[in-house]
């Protein structure tokens, strides 16, 4: 198998398990209505952490090569340092916010099953594994507190994640010792603002990672179009060759800018804390019928908003 029939076979099995996962929302379980919404919010936020993952992923690849086409453009020498000087993102960065979204899921569903009256032994080791995995996304965290001079404010992120950790923390010993429901419930209304912060905080970040994205894309297709009408005000309008080749590129650019006004990441991010959030209002007022509605419609409203975001992400990888 050639470079290009591995590449296009590994774009296919990345589509595939988006779409997988989209399609996915609507199953339920059982006539348990509480399940399906639970069901959907996990669904869902693996569409957004896929999602954040590709976004982050691309900051510095967008930026390198808007650099390289500047660099063919104004007819500069290749110079390597200075686009590999446009990265704006590290791996550890990167992996850091990914983490953190996947562990704010593993919270909210180990919330549910504790709002489904699961066994006490089940709930107390899901929030435990929670607990360790807080723990080590501080650790994580902290070591990037340090950093400085990149897109992302490192210190800010870090502290998000260390107040969301302690409260995390809080909970779990509360179940631990199984202390009364009503006591445990105190301390997840107590520290759900922090969760909270941090999921707004990582929504914040991806938005500027789009936004930069689409800065890029713009400034892509000043480039392109710039270039094919140099080259077509040449004598006898340039090389045919050339022309085809940008406008190749030109085309390609076109078809994605309208997948790309669907690939911003943060409003599946505010769904996925709406939907929270009615999770915990559920959890902590006595599962009223009312609750309930509202966590089935959060619930719904999330598995809809990350449905095109699934669909666009799945074809820019494709026509990456």
């Amino acid at each position: 198998m050639n470079h290009s029939q591995h590449r296009n076979s590994v774009l296919k099995s990345c589509a595939a398990v988006v779409l997988v996962l989209v399609l996915s929302f609507p199953a339920g379980c059982g006539n348990d209505d509480f399940q399906r919404p639970i069901q959907q919010f996990q669904s869902a936020s693996a569409v957004v952490i896929s999602a954040a993952r590709q976004s982050l992923q691309q900051m510095n690849d967008v930026e390198e090569k808007s650099e390289l086409d500047r660099q063919i453009f104004e007819a500069e020498a290749f110079d390597e340092s200075k686009i590999k000087a446009k990265d704006v993102i590290s791996a550890d960065e990167l992996n850091a916010r990914v983490n953190a979204l996947d562990q704010l899921t593993r919270y909210t569903s180990a919330l549910a099953d504790l709002a489904a009256l699961k066994a006490p032994a089940q709930v107390t080791q899901k929030f435990q594994d929670v607990g360790s995995g807080f723990k080590t996304l501080s650790q994580d965290a902290a070591k990037l507190a340090g950093a400085s001079g990149g897109v992302f404010d490192n210190p800010r992120f870090s502290g998000a994640v260390q107040v969301a950790a302690a409260g995390i923390g809080a909970i779990v010993r509360a179940i631990e010792e199984r202390k009364a429901r009503r006591e445990i419930e105190k301390e997840i209304r107590d520290h759900d603002a922090d969760v909270n912060t941090l999921i707004k905080l990582i929504g914040d970040e991806l938005e500027i990672a789009y936004q930069r994205r689409k800065q890029a894309e713009s400034e892509e297709g000043v480039f392109l179009t710039n270039s094919l009408k140099l080259e077509i005000a040449k004598p006898k309008r340039g090389d045919p060759v050339l022309r085809m080749l940008l406008g190749d590129r030109l085309r390609e650019w076109r078809n994605r800018q309208p997948l790309l006004a669907n690939a911003d990441p943060k409003p599946g991010v505010d769904a996925m804390q709406k939907a929270h959030q009615a999770l915990v209002a559920y959890l902590t007022a006595d599962r009223s019928p009312k609750n309930l509605s509202e966590l089935l419609a959060a619930a719904q409203s999330f598995a809809d908003r990350v449905q095109p975001l699934g669909q666009a992400i799945a074809a820019l990888i494709g026509n990456s």
